[in-house]
């Protein structure tokens, strides 16, 4: 086992920086696509009038909604990706970012009114689609990666 001073010192190679960008963009392709089927499930939740399973289930969504934000922060600084220059579907990262930031504020305030309808209709028509998006954006990170 590695003191903490030996880990952060340690600079994996070349190789092995690849294998675990590869493994990051495979667990967060597999997480996104299972993150696309529990989205219908907890909106299905807020309109049955579950709220309080809706409510459990969103934590669980947002938690794993932070983690794919993360994990993108984590591969563009492993690959080097300027979001601001690097584009995808014709449009900046940032841009890509924003726009989903924008739309995880529009679900908080849904939730934060209560407006359960309104929330459920977020993540059913809004989310999924972005979810799909980011899905895509990885696995084309992933099949782009030298090695």
């Amino acid at each position: 086992m590695q003191t903490g001073a030996k880990a952060r010192n340690h600079h994996p190679a070349q190789g092995e920086m690849h294998t675990l960008v590869l493994d990051v963009l495979n667990d967060v392709i597999f997480h996104a696509t299972e993150l696309q089927r529990f989205v219908p499930v907890t909106a299905g939740s807020f309109r049955c009038g579950d709220e309080r399973r809706g409510i459990e289930q969103f934590i669980e969504l947002i938690t794993g909604l932070d983690w794919i934000v993360k994990s993108l922060d984590h591969v563009g600084i492993a690959k080097g990706l300027d979001f601001g220059t690097t584009t995808w579907e014709g449009e900046p990262l940032t841009a890509f970012a924003e726009r989903f930031c924008s739309l995880l504020n529009e679900i908080a305030g849904a939730q934060q009114r209560r407006d359960w309808v309104l929330l459920a209709d977020l993540l059913d028509y809004e989310l999924v689609p972005f979810l799909e998006r980011w899905t895509a954006l990885f696995t084309e990170l992933k099949e782009n990666s030298p090695g």
